[in-house]
């Protein structure tokens, strides 16, 4: 029996040294998560200013894929490529 209590105790300290090691690393973890975090936010705000700068200039940023939708709606039955009509 005594054998028997001295293995849980055992196994009581060492789960709560692998709980304390766990906490340990929450604790140097959470200021690189807030850095992160900090770093995205800024990043969305500087990329929404950005946008903001460009729409103000009625400056247009082309992409390959507005090419095309440019050329679809140039296109006289808009892009379909059957002769159904729209409805």
């Amino acid at each position: 029996k005594a054998e028997q209590a001295l293995d849980r105790n055992i196994a009581r300290i060492e789960s709560i040294e692998r709980s304390l090691l766990t906490l340990d690393v929450l604790a140097e973890t959470a200021p690189k998560l807030r850095a992160d975090r900090e770093r995205i936010n800024a990043a969305r705000d500087k990329l929404r200013a950005e946008t903001d700068i460009l729409t103000s200039q009625r400056r247009g940023v082309v992409t390959p894929v507005s090419d095309i939708v440019s050329s679809l709606h140039e296109m006289s039955n808009s892009g379909r490529l059957d002769d159904i009509p729209e409805e």
